[in-house]
């Protein structure tokens, strides 16, 4: 199933993540797919959602870096204080496999979103909308984003994946956020021994507020792949397993394994 195109307006928002969700353009990049029955799809029904300004700037660090591939300060990353939580609030990019298509494995809670070199589940009655280079989700309550976007690859070209994880928490402090930590970083591979991904999991404040930061990056065939949750802390930890099965679930998206 097919989600629509979502309207995206820009606006002041007196408290926090009043009504969240995405996108700062839309276009129709993001083929998305529900692996579940009419009830999945509901996610996907149109809407107008407001994206809050403090939002956007944290969500934008990412998008920044992955377009331009400036890893400058990329080294600085074990000088910067690290950050202990729970062993239940830890994320980390597990090995990506290739795709798995059969419906049985997710249930009618879950949909499957195929979206560049990748795929993912997210929860069926999250917000879905489309943006630039990919696709975005938010939680009911909208004080979580999750963000999809692929970058076409260049013939031979070879992707910095260390590198774009490691110099995240620094442009999340160019981006405004202060008291940048550390919780967790690294690299993975795919079934056929590449290294194919990397991950951040950061902690910092934005206007007195701590948000939780976990971006991934994932080296496909054809495309740089980016996976981004950010919220704030409370509502990260609120929907920490919601976000743990969609980051377990990546893998790559068909004829695109490495």
């Amino acid at each position: 199933m097919v989600s629509e195109h979502v309207s995206i307006r820009f606006g002041w928002i007196a408290a926090l993540f009043m009504v969240l969700a995405l996108a700062l353009c839309l276009a129709g990049c993001g083929d998305q797919q529900s692996s579940g029955e009419s009830s999945s799809g509901e996610a996907a029904e149109s809407q107008e959602i407001v994206v809050s300004d403090d939002v956007a700037v944290v969500s934008d660090a990412v998008t920044e870096i992955a377009e331009s591939g400036d890893v400058e300060g990329a080294d600085d990353i074990d000088a910067l204080p690290k950050r202990e939580v729970a062993p239940d609030e830890e994320l980390e990019a597990p090995e990506i496999e290739a795709s798995t298509d059969e419906a049985s494995k997710y249930s009618g809670d879950l949909v499957l979103v195929r979206q560049g070199g990748v795929q993912m589940v997210v929860p069926a009655a999250w917000q879905m909308g489309t943006q630039d280079a990919g696709v975005a989700f938010a939680n009911p309550d909208g004080n979580v984003l999750c963000v999809v976007n692929s970058y076409p690859k260049e013939p031979g070209e070879v992707v910095p994946l260390e590198a774009l994880a490691k110099v995240m928490p620094q442009q999340l402090a160019n981006k405004g956020l202060s008291d940048v930590e550390v919780i967790n970083y690294g690299t993975n591979y795919s079934k056929n021994g590449t290294l194919c991904t990397s991950f951040v999991f950061c902690s910092g404040k934005f206007e007195g507020t701590e948000f939780y930061v976990y971006d991934q990056f994932v080296d496909s065939k054809s495309y740089l792949n980016v996976l981004e949750f950010v919220a704030p802390s409370s509502a990260f930890k609120a929907n920490f397993d919601a976000i743990k099965t969609a980051t377990n679930s990546l893998c790559f998206a068909p004829g695109e394994e490495i």
